[in-house]
């Protein structure tokens, strides 16, 4: 009998939602898409209209389907957010997500609403879901005040622009580092409205205002999202740019036909440490990911993954807090920016931004930021060069607040 692999890729993360916790000591986590509509880009009209409205008994029986193929959750949406979309009114909305919802959580399947609409978002809440998938990551003050107050769980997407302009011409200086600072942030303002940190999943949001080469940066460098230290989606599947890289590449495929350049994302996005990917086809995902893991988990281990120092020649992503609330504060954020290339290559930087203090005497608000280095040095080396940082600029650790 082969002998059961109990780790996963990276360190184990979970994600808090409602009533549950989620984790990958298992395996990488599947969100199946369950789209109620009748022009989503993938399976829109799926479920073909009758006289009234969908067809709910279909896409009821479909997401039942996602859910014995093996998802973790189920996520259902009642309006399309393909490039060059437009909005549905909330009572469509409603009418399209809440028949499916019911009878989804009823069954005991783990749901997840698709929407940015809190109209929407407490009708479905009302029917057991989970999670809050939202494109705008709780841009509405509303919305993230609902999410708070029902203790969901979240998923703060990246788009640029709304869906019927944002493939307009989208322009970054640096993808990565601007998706970054834009999700660091919404989980900052979330946090500052009441929703936990630990219930919060970050998405770079594939497709939304991105162009093909930002979407392959994107991909590339998912780690630099897993190191702000939230749960990471990526949904890939089936999108747009596996369209065109197949095309350019002289195999063109329909949306459903993507499903191996889809399993291609999946397999990167396990190597680099996220967390859950959404897709369309879970069945396939599945043996994607376990095979993903599986590989990852092994050459972990051949390389001593859980030894005390890395090998010497393998550089390890690290992301480092910097804060400072007295003197010159911008000065000194700058200033250790600048010390963090002695100890590696830094790999993105995010805005600075302000905070209150947690504890302690009265003192001023802080300016903060995060950095991501690529470093050789053992964690240890790295914590006694960071504090040689800080005393090199006058501060003596006499107490110790916060967790």
């Amino acid at each position: 009998m082969e002998e059961a692999i109990e780790a996963t890729p990276f360190s184990p993360v979970s994600w808090q939602l409602r009533t549950r916790t989620l984790s990958t000591s298992g395996h990488t986590l599947i969100m199946g898409v369950l789209n109620v509509t009748p022009d989503s880009f993938s399976d829109g009209g799926r479920f073909p209209s009758n006289a009234a409205a969908l067809d709910h008994e279909a896409a009821i029986q479909y997401g039942l389907e996602l859910w014995e193929s093996g998802a973790d959750l189920v996520d259902v949406g009642g309006e399309s957010t393909r490039p060059g979309s437009h909005g549905v009114d909330e009572e469509i909305e409603v009418a399209r997500i809440l028949p499916v919802v019911k009878e989804l959580t009823a069954a005991g399947v783990v749901v997840s609403i698709d929407t940015s609409k809190p109209v929407v978002a407490a009708a479905a809440i009302e029917a057991g879901v989970e999670v809050v998938n939202d494109v705008t990551a709780l841009s509405n003050p509303a919305m993230t005040r609902l999410c708070a107050d029902a203790e969901l769980g979240v998923v703060l997407m990246h788009m640029k622009g709304r869906p019927e302009v944002m493939q307009d011409d989208p322009r970054y200086d640096n993808v990565v580092s601007e998706v970054l600072d834009y999700l660091v942030a919404a989980a900052g303002n979330a946090a500052a409205a009441g929703v936990s940190s630990a219930r919060v999943c970050i998405d770079p949001g594939i497709g939304f205002g991105k162009t093909l080469h930002h979407n392959l940066q994107l991909l590339a460098n998912l780690d630099v999202l897993v190191a702000a230290g939230f749960p990471v989606m990526v949904g890939a599947s089936r999108k747009g740019s596996l369209g065109k890289i197949l095309e350019e590449a002289g195999h063109p495929a329909p949306a459903p036909d993507r499903d191996p350049a889809t399993g291609a994302t999946i397999a990167l996005a396990v190597a680099q440490g996220a967390a859950a990917v959404r897709v369309h086809n879970v069945a396939a995902a599945v043996q994607t990911t376990r095979t993903a893991d599986a590989i990852v988990r092994a050459g972990h281990a051949a390389t001593g993954e859980h030894s005390s120092s890395a090998p010497a020649d393998l550089p390890v992503r690290t992301a480092i807090g910097m804060g400072s609330n007295l003197g010159d504060r911008q000065r000194h954020i700058d200033e250790a920016v600048a010390g963090l290339a002695d100890l590696g290559n830094v790999v993105a930087v995010s805005s600075v931004y302000e905070s209150a203090p947690i504890g302690g005497p009265d003192q001023g608000d802080y300016l903060n930021a995060v950095a991501v280095i690529d470093t050789e040095l053992t964690p240890p080396r790295v914590l006694e060069l960071l504090l040689e940082m800080e005393r090199g600029h006058g501060r003596e650790r006499r107490e110790r607040w916060g967790p």
